[in-house]
Formats: structure tokens, sequence, C-alpha cells
């Protein structure tokens, strides 16, 4: 089906970008239900990137309101730094924002 050089590192620290998807739908299989279960695949992870998206806007909205905010805020304030070292020794100016919890 595909050899291992040809396969885009898909499970690397990058999430499936369009480059990504632009590879998967030039591939060519033998038999067509290999397409259809590609394409479900592809399906299935655009479904749940919606869904985390909705849960974590939800998460955020409601934590706002929560009693131990105060704690979690507190908490994050004392991560974030050694957040920030860990990006930095990745060679990354900036890090992605810790999540609103």
């Amino acid at each position: 089906m595909w050899s291992k050089s040809a396969m885009p590192d898909l499970c690397g620290p990058q999430t499936m970008d369009a480059r990504h998807v632009r590879w998967l739908a030039c591939q060519v299989f033998d038999h067509p239900a290999h397409h259809i279960l590609l394409a479900e695949y592809c399906q299935a992870i655009e479904d749940a990137g919606v869904r985390l998206d909705r849960l974590t806007k939800l998460v955020v909205e409601t934590a706002a309101s929560w009693s131990m905010a105060p704690v979690v805020a507190a908490y994050q304030a004392m991560r974030e730094p050694a957040s920030a070292r860990h990006w930095q020794l990745r060679g990354l100016d900036t890090f992605p924002p810790t999540a609103a919890l």
C-alpha cells in the first residue's frame, strides 16, 4: 500500500494540516473499500476536532463561574514559567497559552 519513506510523519509534533490532507487525498488504492475507509477516518478526525473545540469553549465559559476558579488561576500562574522554559528549550520563541481552566 504505502512505502514508509513516502508516508509523512503523521504522528509527529504537528497536527494534520492542509499539506497532510492533500497528501492523503492523492493516495491511490487497489481496492475501493480502502478509499471509503480513508474518507471515514478523515471525517472522524474532523468531527473530533469540532467536538474538541466545542467542549473547550464550554469548559472555558463554565470555569469562570466555578468556585475553584481562583485556585486554578493561581496554579496556572505557577506553571506558566516552567511551561515557557519547556518551549524555549525546544527552540521556540513563543509557547501555546495554557488552557483557560
